[in-house]
């Protein structure tokens, strides 16, 4: 089981301005790695059991949000 926080590329940029504003280089090549392994996973296990979550909502929502995922696969 997969869970694939879901967060648009700006708002990843947005999140990690330094105080001068300005996004560090090393967050684009992190995006960039990022997209790159998580195609990967769904190239080499294409019946991967993933569930995607909105992970720009609140950090209380998106736990619940996990929890009740890994509820409903796993149980109690």
């Amino acid at each position: 089981m997969v869970i694939h926080l879901k967060v648009p590329d700006d708002v990843v940029r947005k999140r990690s301005k330094g105080k001068d504003g300005k996004v560090p280089e090393s967050v684009e090549q992190r995006l960039k790695d990022y997209h790159r392994e998580t195609m990967a996973v769904t190239v080499y296990f294409p019946n991967a059991d993933i569930t995607e979550i909105d992970g720009t909502k609140k950090p209380r929502t998106v736990t619940k949000n996990i929890i009740e995922v890994v509820k409903a696969k796993f149980g109690k």
